[in-house]
């Protein structure tokens, strides 16, 4: 009677060398099941060291994240991964390119200068008192936004200013305001608290009509912007490692119900 042979393990396959003979349509399943998850993709501001003078130097951005490893495998692969991502400030980032995926990639601004630059890009300006308007010139610089974070500052300069933030930056779903460790988070826990009491106050409801000093309302093309009426993004107060661990569970559907959120 013939002995049977015992079967080993397998060795690891390291190479899949039919991947080029599958069919198009398989390929493309792969490289869209190989996108990454969410990312976080700080922007900061700084000024350029050997341009301008001392009091005049052109902001230069720059920004830290995980490049998609997609956009450098191949040519196929880079055609699938240009369908999910977009340019983030294209002009700004003219010769180094950051690519985002809106729908789940996470923006994040470090302090309130960047913050203020890139809303100036849409024509925004910070105003003085609570409240502040949304002038007619403000644009929006990135449109489709679902995720913002607030990363090392926020001023009460901002919250006074937030319906022009979050205007310029297409109404977001989605705001944290990251929580820090040591004596900054007591202040910053007071400015996440007193933007929840504004919004549950409802200074996001459409703006009325100004009127000029006689009592006379002002011409449309006058009129200052609004935010979309009933317009409610879920805010959080989270660390890094916490904000990283709720956007990889949570599905975007989770957004679309506009509640307030602490954690």
């Amino acid at each position: 009677m013939a002995k049977s042979k015992k079967v080993g393990k397998g060795k690891k396959l390291m190479k899949f060398s039919c991947f080029k003979k599958l069919p198009p349509e398989l390929r493309n399943m792969v490289w869209k099941h190989a996108i990454p998850g969410s990312r976080i993709v700080d922007i900061k501001g700084g000024t350029h060291p050997s341009r301008g003078t001392h009091f005049n130097r052109p902001v230069v951005l720059s920004a830290s994240y995980k490049v998609p490893i997609l956009l450098q495998v191949s040519y196929e692969s880079r055609a699938v991964a240009l369908k999910v991502y977009t340019k983030l400030f294209d002009k700004e980032f003219r010769d180094r390119p950051v690519y985002f995926n809106l729908a789940v990639d996470v923006l994040s601004v470090q302090d309130t200068p960047t913050l203020y630059y890139l809303c100036s890009l849409g024509g925004f300006r910070s105003q003085w008192g609570p409240n502040s308007s949304i002038p007619k010139r403000t644009s929006v610089i990135v449109p489709g936004l679902r995720r913002l974070q607030f990363r090392k500052e926020f001023s009460w300069s901002v919250i006074n200013n937030i319906k022009g933030i979050l205007y310029t930056f297409g109404q977001p779903e989605m705001i944290n305001i990251h929580r820090p460790y040591g004596r900054w988070s007591v202040l910053r826990t007071l400015g996440f608290y007193d933007l929840k009491d504004r919004v549950k106050a409802g200074w996001l409801d459409k703006s009325k009509a100004k009127e000029d000093e006689d009592g006379l309302a002002l011409d449309e093309d006058e009129e200052d912007l609004a935010l979309d009426e009933g317009y409610l993004p879920s805010l959080h107060y989270l660390t890094v490692s916490k904000l990283k661990k709720m956007t990889v569970s949570i599905q975007p559907s989770a957004f679309e119900e506009g509640l307030l959120r602490s954690e």
